[in-house]
């Protein structure tokens, strides 16, 4: 992911990848049984303000994306069509 401001990446840690692959069985283990991650992720993939925010995280280019989303980028993330704020 990138943030604005010239922040840079650095290469994920192994704890990193364990601590993703948690937050990715939580995430899948939350949802409320009368919902599918599919269908949320299909509703969530459908919002142009997300659709706007997903771009942002995979570019880092934050100029389409709402200013809100922006101020927290460091806190979002994408767990297949479905965004998160951690």
């Amino acid at each position: 992911m990138f943030c604005p401001a010239g922040l840079t990446k650095i290469p994920a840690s192994k704890g990193y990848v364990q601590a993703e692959r948690y937050v990715r069985k939580v995430t899948l283990q939350a949802v409320p049984v009368a919902l599918w991650i599919e269908e949320i992720g299909e509703v969530s993939f459908q919002g142009e303000e997300l659709e706007a925010v997903r771009e942002a995280l995979e570019t880092g280019r934050w100029g389409k994306a709402p200013k809100a989303y922006e101020l927290v980028c460091h806190e979002l993330a994408c767990i297949g069509k479905v965004e998160l704020r951690n």
